[in-house]
């Protein structure tokens, strides 16, 4: 471990896949976060920047446990939580891989916008239009949504290589995230940055997709014809103790996206 570091815990380099090093894995010891959650932040990140592609093969427990200096549960859970979340995959006798296969936009999974475009291989970028503390709107301001009378706002609009797919709208409650307009959300996920920087760990959400023709202004930002159909997922975010954490809008083109859904059979 490099000086001046005593509480700081780096990857570093190690030969192999491809001569990867685990750089993008930094694990803090004085933080409040788990291990385990670190490290799977730090790894689904990598995936969402492009550091890790897919169908790549990830570390094995053994080189984490030995760069890293963290225990095999601690690996053992992080990984789990990637797999469940359908970013990677195990195969037995060869180990873990960033998943190939495109899965769309996840309706039954609480993924970042660029997880699941890193899972289809293509280049993420996101444009912030707004970023700001605001009054609630009225609509939204009930108990049973944010019951807050300011909100942040952050509205932005998403592309994958190079096309705009998406334009979404998130109000979150002020009073439980102070100060959380100075992330540049260009560049953070916001869910990270809840779970790292406000110790919020998202559990569900509730979701409902329907139909909207697209006003001057969405089509403009998406590149279609006014009028044209767009896709809207409204959804309610929820934490691990059940309190709403986030209300959002996105507007997709139909031709932009698909929709994967996971339904089991009735007993």
């Amino acid at each position: 471990m490099g000086e001046g570091l005593p509480r700081l815990v780096r990857g570093i380099a190690q030969v192999g896949l491809d001569a990867m090093n685990l750089d993008y894995i930094v694990i803090d010891r004085t933080s409040t976060v788990p291990l385990y959650e670190q490290l799977r932040v730090c790894i689904s990140d990598a995936i969402r920047r492009g550091v890790l592609k897919a169908s790549m093969q990830l570390p094995t427990e053994n080189e984490i446990i030995e760069s890293c200096g963290v225990s095999r549960q601690v690996v053992r859970q992080a990984y789990g939580a990637l797999v469940q979340n359908g970013q990677v995959i195990r195969e037995r006798g060869r180990g873990t891989f960033v998943k190939a296969e495109n899965y769309g936009v996840f309706m039954n999974k609480l993924m970042s916008y660029q997880e699941e475009l890193a899972l289809s291989g293509k280049v993420p970028k996101t444009e912030v239009l707004a970023a700001c503390r605001r009054s609630t709107p009225e609509e939204l301001s009930g108990p049973s949504d944010l019951g807050d009378s300011e909100c942040f706002y952050l509205e932005r609009l998403r592309s994958a290589d190079g096309k705009a797919s998406v334009h979404i709208q998130t109000y979150l409650p002020y009073s439980r995230f102070p100060g959380i307009e100075r992330f540049d959300f260009a560049a953070l996920s916001l869910y990270h940055t809840l779970a790292k920087e406000y110790g919020v760990h998202l559990r569900d959400a509730k979701r409902s997709l329907s139909a909207e023709n697209a006003s001057d202004r969405e089509a403009g930002l998406l590149g279609v014809e006014t009028g044209k159909a767009l896709l809207l997922l409204e959804s309610h975010t929820f934490d691990r103790n059940g309190g709403l954490v986030e209300v959002s809008f996105e507007h997709f083109a139909g031709d932009t996206c698909h929709y994967e859904f996971e339904v089991a059979a009735g007993r």
